[in-house]
């Protein structure tokens, strides 16, 4: 974190808030992709604009050195963004960046914190919110023994 954002957290006191910045993904989108933050307005954030919506991230939790799922639950008062993702016929990818954000003299000055990359499955829905689990996607960590995995069994993974 820069020094700035380090000496906010430590007063007392802050105008700072805390947004989470989801990206969604889908080749079915328009433009491939969804930007909405947990915010009163929208946020400019690594050159992208994001719009503000009403929804709560919950990050996983680690477990035996594992990360667990993600829930995502958006307000059906962004009605729009619902009706988008529910017409989707495969599973999006979700990026959520837990971040920072104050002024500083003027400026609006986001920090990240965390980041997280999911596959959004298994909604739920109400008359209130729409509820996805967010799968970790931990697939690229697991360790193949090299006399199992070569370039001729498997020409795709080959370096």
């Amino acid at each position: 974190m820069k020094p700035k954002t380090m000496q906010q957290l430590f007063r007392l006191t802050t105008e700072g808030m805390l947004p989470v910045f989801l990206e969604i993904e889908h080749a079915d989108l328009e433009d491939g992709v969804i930007r909405i933050v947990n915010a009163p307005t929208d946020l400019e954030y690594n050159g992208e604009t994001y719009r503000a919506a009403s929804f709560k991230f919950t990050p996983p939790e680690m477990r035996d050195g594992k990360y667990g799922n993600a829930t995502l639950t958006i307000s059906c008062i962004t009605q729009e963004v619902i009706e988008v993702i529910r017409t989707l016929q495969s599973r999006a990818t979700a990026t959520a960046v837990a971040a920072f954000a104050f002024d500083d003299e003027g400026v609006l000055e986001i920090d990240p914190i965390e980041e997280f990359t999911f596959v959004l499955t298994n909604v739920t829905w109400s008359g209130v919110y729409a509820t996805w689990q967010m799968i970790f996607d931990d697939r690229m960590s697991v360790v193949v023994p090299v006399d199992i995995m070569t370039a001729l069994s498997c020409p795709g993974c080959a370096t």
